[in-house]
């Protein structure tokens, strides 16, 4: 599931787009979990 993250890691470094993305994954997990 993560392997467009590695893939994108791996050919320009971490991305602002992919940094978002994940910050909200993380932040609808949490909202979830409350």
């Amino acid at each position: 599931m993560l392997g467009w993250i590695e893939n994108g890691r791996s050919n320009q470094g971490f991305n602002l787009l992919e940094l978002l993305t994940v910050m909200a994954v993380i932040s609808i997990l949490a909202a979830l979990l409350v």
